[in-house]
């Protein structure tokens, strides 16, 4: 059966009377009625994007709070772009530093995967730029400690001449690193080996990452799996080729932080539409707030030194703590805190066991609960670092505000997850909800009023044919599109175009006067 025979035998004219839905249906069937008019299609039942929510300030330490708020100003972006990166960046400069007992055996990461959401010239690299100074500052000074460790490990090698043995010469140093901001991902589990405290990738563009993935294996290999190993803080172990010792890469507790900043449009790279579900959208930390027009008039105050020194003496002491040889100190909970977590995490459950519970939320929905953990940890890690007087040293207790702070983050964030992943795809899982979400930006950026199935397949060769059917389903259900006549040019011959489709006006973009 075709798309256009499903969709009449569904009779899925959505808005129309139940005694009224055989002749609506066949009306439409027919070509009849006006398509460009609005009043002959009744409600769209697609929702719109859901609002985003604010970003509370208030969670953060005083030296972090305020460089988001004087960031925001001076960039002319929104808060949220700043206060998110400083989130991710205060991640990364804790890396493997400390750890956050759950109980027995279970111990949350400082590690953060951040992607801040908003259209070009919006401020998106300003922001990044402010929050991780303090890293490339870090950065720098252990390159400068590599290149004299290098010098020094020359000279030696001199010393014992000409005719030294390589087995005899010492070992060559190897730099430490903390800022990655253009890493190959096939180098990453190398990195991870050589730099146990952790790394930051500080990504301008994080569709370059998405776009890398597999990039000299023709698009195959394990680049993303890495990515998500990394993420979980499980062992990657990597054999290599041409190693003829098949001594393979260890690194057996890594620990790395992501933030970036991506455009709308870029979101789709987010998903492989081969592997809808493998669960990489899902450990993001999305950052999508409202847009906000570009100030006429710009900001001349800039951020305040106070700000820059109080931010960068911030991250200084959360990079001055070591790692406990070569595991993680361990911070602990009040018993208040872990009252609270237990009945938080008791209303999370029960918001997904909820009959209502959209279940193509679950993943992500569970990513939060893990991350609600971690939030909690840097939260507390910031709070201590925040005070000049503590020892850096320290590994205090996460308090009950910390938890209760860090849900309070976990609903900012899945309220901005709902928008990034697309509210119309939310829907339908896996598949057919990322096609539904790829038609309906297509539509509205191009402005279609009407389209045929094959050139959906043109415009994005990616969605496969059950997919395609079920989003088109879909659409027609909730009135964002419905059958129209094929147009008859009267010529013979050629390919047909296949089922052809009005789109509803009221989804497309108002026209300019």
């Amino acid at each position: 059966m075709s798309t256009a025979e499903k969709l009449a035998a569904t009779e899925w004219a959505a808005g129309v009377p139940p005694d009224q839905q055989g002749p609506a249906v066949l009306a439409m069937m027919r070509g009849e009625g006006d398509p460009t008019s609005a009043d002959s299609w009744g409600p769209l039942r697609l929702a719109d994007r859901p609002a985003a929510e604010p970003f509370p300030l208030e969670v953060l330490p005083p030296a972090a709070c305020r460089l988001a708020v004087e960031g925001a100003k001076s960039i002319g972006c929104p808060v949220d772009f700043v206060a998110g990166a400083v989130l991710g960046v205060a991640g990364g400069a804790i890396g493997r530093s400390a750890s956050l007992l759950v109980k027995p055996g279970h111990f949350a990461s400082a590690s953060l995967f951040v992607a801040i959401i908003g259209p070009p010239t919006s401020g998106k690299s300003p922001a990044l730029d402010l929050a991780a100074g303090p890293i490339h500052a870090i950065d720098a000074d252990l390159a400068r400690a590599y290149e004299a460790d290098d010098l020094r490990w020359k000279a030696e090698c001199k010393a014992m001449g000409p005719k030294a043995k390589e087995s005899e010469l010492p070992p060559r140093p190897r730099p430490r690193r903390i800022d990655v901001d253009n890493f190959k991902l096939e180098k990453l589990p190398i990195l991870l080996r050589d730099n146990p405290r952790g790394l930051l990738g500080i990504k301008d563009e994080l569709s370059s990452l998405m776009g890398s993935f597999g990039e000299h294996k023709g698009g195959r290999g394990t680049d993303k799996e890495g990515l998500l190993t990394a993420w979980s803080g499980k062992k990657i172990i990597k054999d290599r080729v041409g190693d003829d010792n098949g001594v393979p890469v260890r690194s057996p507790h890594p620990c790395l932080s992501i933030v970036g900043g991506t455009t709308p449009g870029n979101l789709p790279k987010f998903v492989d539409p081969n592997s809808p579900d493998d669960g990489f959208i899902e450990r993001f930390l999305f950052v999508y707030p409202e847009p906000m027009g570009i100030p006429e008039v710009e900001d001349e105050d800039g951020v305040s030194d106070a700000a820059a020194d109080d931010w960068r003496a911030l991250v200084g002491r959360l990079w001055a703590r070591p790692m406990n040889g070569e595991v993680s100190f361990v911070a602990r909970m009040t018993p208040e805190a872990k009252a609270a977590r237990k009945r938080l995490r008791r209303g999370h459950a029960r918001e997904m066991n909820d009959p209502g519970f959209n279940p193509s939320l679950a993943s992500t929905w569970g990513k939060l609960s893990a991350y609600a953990d971690r939030l909690a940890l840097v939260l507390g890690l910031m709070d201590h670092a925040g005070d000049p007087t503590a020892d850096p040293f320290d590994v205090p207790d996460v308090a009950e505000r910390h938890v209760l702070d860090a849900w309070r983050l976990a609903a900012y964030f899945k309220s901005h997850a709902r928008r990034a992943h697309g509210d119309v795809s939310l829907d339908l899982p896996g598949a057919e909800g990322k096609a539904v979400d790829a038609i309906v930006r297509w539509v509205k950026s191009k402005g279609i009023r009407t389209f045929s199935e094959r050139d959906v397949k043109q415009a994005r060769d990616w969605i496969k044919q059950d997919a395609l059917d079920a989003a088109l389903l879909h659409l027609a259900k909730m009135n964002a599109i419905r059958p129209a006549k094929a147009p008859s040019d009267g010529s013979k011959g050629g390919r047909p175009k296949g089922p052809v489709f009005d789109v509803n006006p009221v989804l497309l973009p108002a026209p300019t006067p």
